[in-house]
């Protein structure tokens, strides 16, 4: 390489890293706090793993101070049982995201002993992306030195920061950390100047306002940031990582990107349509649940037209809010207010804007009322259609997809009942039911006097269900394919020649 060359190079990663700041302007280190957990797999006692992890994480502060100005503080410490029937990191990241709240920090990273049961699984550590709170690491059982183990948490610890794969051979972002670079004495852990700068451009803005997603960053740091992904992508045109983050600057997050004051009478208005859902609940249940032969006399609603008429009041109920919020906060509603499950509801960051909108005694008293409310004779499509609704308004449409996706596949790998093309129809058509009642098209007017279940939901029980992980994978692919794309686009034009979404919906 000439020198020349060279020496621009060497400017380029200064000006990224910030090794030319001026000291007049320089700002104190942005600090992530976080909490650190061993598993019930870990074979030490706590005295020990905990100054090794601590150790761990100052070293990987020291490298991110150096080179992004930022800080990595532990302020809790604790433990977690995790699930001894798994097979990779991914399910088990999955346990760990449901048994472990990040409080009092910003981010909690576990470390598990389990090794066993995972030694096929090549995968040493996992973070699901920017901002997102659960950072997971293999600890056990493989010849990894503490250089290496901790380069692979530098790497998580930088995607949580918006970095992505780097083709630059020394990169801590490389795609494969297993070439054992870091075993060198000399080998200095570093991000490449891009990376840098993508953590420079996230950590600014980290500083105003905390983040959820990258969607919500501003205009000018998107497009700042656009560039950098694009670059990295070309050099890297086979690996998923720096698309996927282009795709989340470009979605669309609704509820949580708004104002503290509109996300608060958002939910100040869910809560309203979930009160009127518990409380027609309860007029239900006083009810007989056959007829007394007395002439006019109600019995008790159950299956598709109890759900039709908590809609109904959800619908009521919205129509009475400032015209601004009703819609949204009709969908947020019903998503909390029709699901009797806590999966969501123990979802990192989706799971607080559920408790938000319903404290837990007044979930205990809404699921004691509930009854079986469901959508063509089957519960847990209602929960499909009505959550998925929810979740659009909150993260977008192909979030909620995504997430339905992703349900389906773990039911599938786990053995949980399969992948199932109903459970995914039931997701979609509440997808395509939010987008319609978020931009007007069913006006909430309608919902209160003439909503069915038959109008909304076509009958999906000729669809596949049940396809066990191997041949879900054979069918469509590892990650699904076009294939899967075209039955999903297959549904959605099924659910929208539905005569809900048709101009002779009545008014």
């Amino acid at each position: 390489m000439k020198a020349g060359r060279r020496l621009l190079i060497a400017i380029a990663l200064a000006v990224a890293t910030g090794m030319f700041s001026s000291p007049a302007v320089a700002q104190t280190p942005y600090t992530i706090t976080v909490k650190i957990l061993a598993d019930n797999k870990e074979p030490t006692v706590q005295r020990l793993w905990e100054k090794r992890y601590r150790d761990r994480i100052a070293a990987a502060s020291d490298v991110f101070e150096r080179c992004c100005h930022v800080r990595v503080k532990v302020v809790a410490v604790a433990t977690w049982a995790s699930d001894d029937d798994i097979h990779d990191l991914n399910t088990l990241m999955n346990d760990f995201e449901r048994k472990v709240r990040p409080e009092p920090a910003q981010l909690v990273i576990g470390f598990t002993g389990q090794y066993r049961s995972l030694r096929e699984d090549k995968h040493i550590g996992g973070a699901r992306g920017p901002f997102r709170p659960h950072i997971l690491i293999r600890e056990w059982g493989r010849q990894i030195t503490e250089p290496e183990r901790l380069e692979i948490l530098v790497h998580e610890l930088g995607h949580y920061l918006g970095a992505v794969h780097s083709a630059e051979p020394q990169s801590v972002m490389r795609p494969d950390l297993s070439d054992r670079q870091s075993r060198a004495r000399k080998f200095q852990i570093s991000f490449d100047a891009q990376n840098a700068e993508a953590i420079s451009i996230v950590v600014d803005e980290l500083r105003k306002r905390p983040l959820v997603h990258l969607g919500q960053l501003p205009p000018d740091a998107k497009e700042r940031l656009r560039a950098v992904y694009r670059s990295l992508a070309a050099a890297l045109p086979k690996d998923p990582a720096a698309p996927r983050y282009l795709d989340m600057l470009d979605q669309s997050l609704g509820v949580p990107s708004a104002s503290s004051d509109r996300l608060q009478a958002v939910i100040a208005g869910a809560r309203s349509v979930v009160r009127a859902v518990t409380d027609a609940a309860a007029s239900n249940r006083l009810l007989p649940e056959k007829n007394t032969g007395v002439a006019g006399g109600a019995v008790r609603l159950s299956g598709d037209k109890l759900t039709e008429m908590y809609v109904r009041q959800a619908a009521a109920a919205a129509r009475r809010l400032p015209q601004n919020v009703a819609a949204v906060a009709f969908l947020l509603g019903i998503g909390v207010a029709l699901d009797d499950s806590t999966l969501v509801r123990n979802t990192p960051i989706i799971g607080e804007i559920w408790q938000q909108i319903e404290p837990a005694s007044a979930r205990t008293t809404r699921v004691a009322l509930l009854g079986t409310p469901t959508m063509r004779e089957r519960h847990d499509w209602v929960q499909h259609f009505a959550v998925s609704a929810a979740l659009t308004v909150l993260y977008g449409p192909k979030i909620a997809e995504a997430a339905g996706i992703a349900k389906e596949r773990s039911d599938s790998r786990r053995g949980g009942g399969g992948f199932s093309f109903a459970d995914l129809s039931a997701d979609v058509a509440g997808i395509q039911f939010a987008a319609s009642v978020g931009d007007g098209r069913i006006p909430l007017s309608r919902l209160e006097k003439d909503f069915f279940v038959r109008d909304f939901l076509p009958d999906p029980s000729g669809l596949k269900e049940g396809i066990a992980w191997d041949d879900f994978v054979r069918s469509y692919g590892f990650p699904p394919d076009t294939r899967l794309s075209r039955e999903r686009e297959t549904l959605r034009l099924q659910i929208l020649a539905m005569p809900g979404y048709k101009s002779g919906f009545p008014k």
